[in-house]
C-alpha cells in the first residue's frame, strides 16, 4: 500500500514538473535594456531584459539585482507580475484610456502607433504627435536608433526603453 502511494506521488510530481516546463514560452531573442517609467502609479528607471519571439514579449526589470517587474504580452492577454488581465483593461488602468489592444506591444516593439497617424520619418527612425479628438490624451512618441520614447502629457505618463549597448 505504501509503495503504491509513493509511486503515485512520484509519478504525479514528474508529470507536474514536465507540464510546468513545457508550458513556458521559448524566446528567440533577448537583449539588455534600460527602462524608465513614470506614471501616477509607478516610477522607476532600471535595467532589465527584453525577451521576444514571434508571438510573445516579456520585459523583465531588475532592482538591486532582483526581478521586481515583469510584463508578459501574448496574443490574448497581458500579465504584470503574474497578474493577468485583458489588454483593454491594462490600457484603461495604465494609460488611463481604452486605446487599442496592441498599444503597449507596439511601443515595446518600436512600431508606429494608431496605424501611423501623423507619422514623420526621420533619419534615425520616426516620430508621432497626436491629441485625441476628445482631449483624453496628448501623445508624443518617437523611435530613433532603437531608442523608444513615449509620453502622454495629458495623463502624465512617460515610458522610454533603450538598449544597454547604446550607452
Amino acid at each position: 500500500m505504501k509503495r503504491a502511494v509513493l509511486r503515485f506521488c512520484l509519478l504525479s510530481l514528474l508529470v507536474l514538473l514536465f507540464c510546468a516546463c513545457s508550458s513556458k514560452a521559448s524566446f528567440t531573442s533577448s537583449r539588455a535594456v534600460f527602462v524608465s517609467l513614470n506614471s501616477p502609479e509607478i516610477k522607476f528607471a532600471e535595467a532589465g531584459f527584453l525577451y521576444q519571439n514571434e508571438n510573445d514579449t516579456k520585459l523583465e526589470i531588475y532592482k538591486l539585482a532582483q526581478p521586481f517587474f515583469a510584463l508578459n504580452i501574448s496574443k490574448k492577454k497581458l500579465c504584470v507580475n503574474k497578474h493577468c488581465t485583458s489588454k483593454a483593461n491594462f490600457n484603461k488602468k495604465f494609460f488611463k484610456n481604452p486605446h487599442y489592444d496592441e498599444l503597449i506591444s507596439d511601443i515595446i516593439n518600436a512600431k508606429a502607433l494608431y496605424r501611423g497617424i501623423n507619422l514623420e520619418k526621420q533619419e534615425c527612425g520616426f516620430k508621432q504627435n497626436f491629441i485625441s479628438k476628445t482631449n483624453k490624451f496628448n501623445i508624443t512618441y518617437s523611435v530613433c536608433n532603437g531608442e523608444i520614447s513615449f509620453e502622454d502629457s495629458k495623463n502624465k505618463i512617460s515610458f522610454s526603453l533603450r538598449g544597454v549597448e547604446n550607452e
